[in-house]
């Protein structure tokens, strides 16, 4: 081979290291930026989500009576593994708040959500809400028995259309509570219960007694119920949320008192008097004063037995947000949400 030859095997060598090198070269610098544009997209990925669980905080803490300088006091900065979520405004316009979030990652990955977040009652302020009818002494809507005049109480019922008495993701949320006192199936017998407790009856329960410890300013007990609940002559009820798949019957033989009590039953709700073995004389029907401080929800009807009139009656409607109800039927609604820069 000549030495013309040897060259130019040497400069096609050398020139296609050369190319190659390129080649790699470029291929690394293009791999390297698409790495970091993955990584960064990751990055404000995971910082919008950071601004989103911002924003499902207030959601959670957020009701009727908080002031802004409360919620304020509520929520504060906090980091989710590698990312941060920063509070930039919180303001509280009658029953709106507004509220700006930001999210932060790695990579200076950054990403703000502005949300205006309302609240609203889902069935109006009234202490009986119920979805089909609304039924006093079977046939009658606006008189008691013997013409006694039951207005009081009629006019304390709201029908609402698709009514949801319970919402399922509550509901669910109580009974696998690890927390929860779950009772036998078909329980019947009494309660003891505290403040903030929640027992779980599987199957339907009877209750014969209730006993409540409750401070003002606690959540109140819930007793869930898979099935149908009746509480069986227990004139006083008081302080309690009662959540209920089935029916619910309340039956007393004398007066009925129910105070801060919240029963969300997704059949019928019906109040009626009992008529004991021992005393075959007594009514079916409630004989006594009623009295009705708080809210009923039933998804179907709610229907009362009661021989008082209006003047033997006390019914009140009481917010479930004021009272520290977990389960309450007012509703938050998000009004506006945007990404902002």
């Amino acid at each position: 081979m000549c030495k013309n030859e040897q060259g130019s095997v040497i400069f096609l060598a050398l020139l296609t290291i050369t190319v190659l090198m390129t080649m790699v070269t470029a291929s690394s610098y293009m791999l390297n930026n698409e790495i970091k544009i993955n990584t960064y997209n990751i990055d404000r990925v995971q910082a919008l989500y950071t601004a989103e669980a911002g924003i499902e905080k207030v959601i959670n803490e957020i009701n009727f009576t908080i002031t802004e300088d409360e919620l304020k006091g509520k929520l504060s900065d906090f980091n989710i593994a590698n990312s941060t979520c920063e509070y930039l405004e919180i303001v509280k316009d009658e029953n709106e708040f507004k509220i700006i979030v930001k999210g932060k990652a790695e990579n200076n990955a950054k990403r703000k959500i502005k949300a205006t977040i309302a609240l609203v009652n889902v069935y109006s302020e009234k202490p009986f809400i119920y979805g089909t009818d609304f039924i006093i002494n079977e046939n009658s809507e606006s008189n008691g028995n013997n013409g006694e005049d039951n207005s009081n109480l009629s006019n304390s019922g709201q029908q609402v259309n698709e009514l949801d008495a319970i919402d399922d993701d509550v509901y669910d949320d109580y009974i696998n509570d690890k927390n929860v006192i779950e009772k036998a199936d078909g329980y019947n017998g009494d309660l003891d219960l505290n403040s903030g407790e929640v027992v779980y009856i599987k199957g339907k329960g009877t209750l014969n007694d209730i006993e409540v410890s409750y401070s003002e300013g606690d959540n109140l007990p819930v007793v869930v119920v898979d099935d149908d609940l009746t509480l069986d002559n227990i004139h006083e009820v008081n302080n309690i949320v009662l959540m209920i798949k089935g029916n619910f019957k309340y039956k007393t033989t004398g007066k009925g008192t129910l105070k801060n009590t919240y029963i969300y039953s997704e059949g019928n709700v019906t109040f009626k008097g009992h008529a004991k073995e021992e005393s075959p004389g007594n009514s079916d029907e409630i004989n006594g004063p009623f009295t009705f401080k708080g809210q009923c929800v039933a998804e179907s009807n709610v229907k009362f037995k009661i021989s008082t009139n209006k003047k033997n009656q006390t019914i009140n409607y009481l917010s479930p947000r004021e009272n520290g109800v977990p389960s309450d039927i007012s509703g938050i609604k998000i009004t506006s949400w945007q990404e902002v820069n």
